[in-house]
């Protein structure tokens, strides 16, 4: 009996022992997992050396080398187009016809101005009734002198004779001013109608892409109508840089670039010219580059980055530019963060130079630096992996 009481108290101090034991085993483990969890993984990489290059950093634009605005210096209906409103943008050539505009009263005029100088040129051709007089009073002038020296003839007979010859001489030299007048202003009305009937034909002054009309047939357009849009096959690529960052930028230099458009794709040139102003409203430069393989394949409006390389420095001691804050990093050791002042060479894109402050193989933090306190406990985790 005894035995089986004894057995009953030992079955019962078990029991309580798990209800006691297990409740503490489940808050060490909380509280070590809450320990472990509150120390934060960083993103580590260790210093190391290599080809480094000193480079700095820009906006980049492209942009058309020409963009000609189509505009009417004459008003008229449009009468036919090369390309509609939305249409799909076509190629075009150096002084070819994009749009015309209805020339039937220049023509018409013109017809009718042909006419009045053929028929002129005729009765110029046909003669002249004043010269033809002119010459039979001459004739007469001539007997007459004759006759006043025999005195057989008054001298004032004599003396309206040569009034009259003056005076048909005069009228013969007003006539051909009159004529030459005429044909001039023939040859000016003719030369304005054939320029305004040039003006009807709106051409194109460069090779390149119609992106834009804004014109169909019958649509009526008035001087100075904006009416499409042409740019040229050629293409600049501008580079926009800080002032500050001018410095040591020179033409032939290498240049890397992307472009949005074209993802993580990077294409290598030159840099061609410097622009000689620097924008008062930005503070910022412009420079252009060629880029290997030219720069036609690119659209224009296209933007992206692009890095201007001045030198490149071998055997350097490097980190991501990521460490970088400012001209300080993160290191870690042996699970804790020490800020570390170092002295930067060349820099670019991607990664510094580091000439004092750190040596090789130590481990900065590469992931968002800025997050962490000198001093602080963390977990460091080899950048690419965990």
């Amino acid at each position: 009996m005894l035995f089986f009481q004894g057995l009953a108290l030992c079955s019962y101090s078990m029991k309580l022992l798990l209800k006691v034991a297990l409740p503490l085993g489940a808050l060490s483990l909380l509280g070590w997992w809450l320990i472990a969890s509150a120390i934060p993984e960083v993103i580590v990489k260790p210093v190391s050396r290599g080809m480094v290059r000193d480079g700095v950093p820009g906006n980049v634009l492209v942009l058309a080398e020409r963009t000609h605005d189509l505009r009417s210096r004459v008003s008229g209906i449009a009468t036919n187009v090369s390309m509609l409103p939305n249409g799909k943008p076509i190629a075009v050539e150096e002084n070819s016809t994009l749009l015309t505009l209805d020339a039937t009263e220049d023509e018409r005029s013109l017809k009718q101005l042909y006419v009045a100088r053929e028929h002129q040129e005729k009765r110029i051709a046909a003669g002249s009734a004043i010269a033809m007089q002119l010459e039979t009073e001459k004739r007469e002038m001539k007997a007459w002198n004759a006759l006043a020296e025999q005195g057989k003839l008054p001298l004032s007979d004599l003396e309206n004779k040569k009034s009259l010859v003056r005076r048909l001489e005069t009228q013969l030299a007003q006539e051909k001013i009159t004529n030459d007048e005429q044909s001039k202003t023939f040859r000016i009305q003719e030369a304005r109608l054939l320029a305004n009937l040039k003006k009807t034909k709106i051409r194109s002054p460069i090779s390149g892409l119609m992106t834009l009309s804004l014109v169909a047939p019958g649509d009526m357009v008035f001087p100075g109508a904006h009416l499409g849009q042409v740019v040229s096959n050629n293409r600049l690529i501008a580079v926009t840089l800080n002032e500050e960052d001018f410095g040591g930028v020179m033409e032939g230099q290498s240049v890397a670039v992307t472009l949005l458009s074209r993802g993580a794709q990077i294409f290598e040139g030159n840099v061609t010219r410097l622009s000689p102003t620097v924008d008062p409203a930005s503070g910022r430069r412009k420079l252009y580059v060629e880029l290997e393989g030219g720069n036609e394949r690119f659209t224009p409006g296209s933007s992206g980055r692009a890095e201007i390389i001045k030198s490149v420095r071998k055997d350097a001691l490097v980190v991501p530019r990521k460490a970088l804050m400012g001209s300080a990093v993160f290191v870690v050791k042996n699970g804790i963060t020490e800020a570390r002042e170092v002295k930067v060479g060349a820099r670019n894109l991607l990664t510094a130079e580091i000439l004092d402050g750190l040596e090789e193989s130590e481990q900065v933090i590469v992931e968002t630096p800025h997050l962490f306190r000198d001093g602080q406990k963390v977990k460091p985790v080899a950048a690419g992996g965990k």
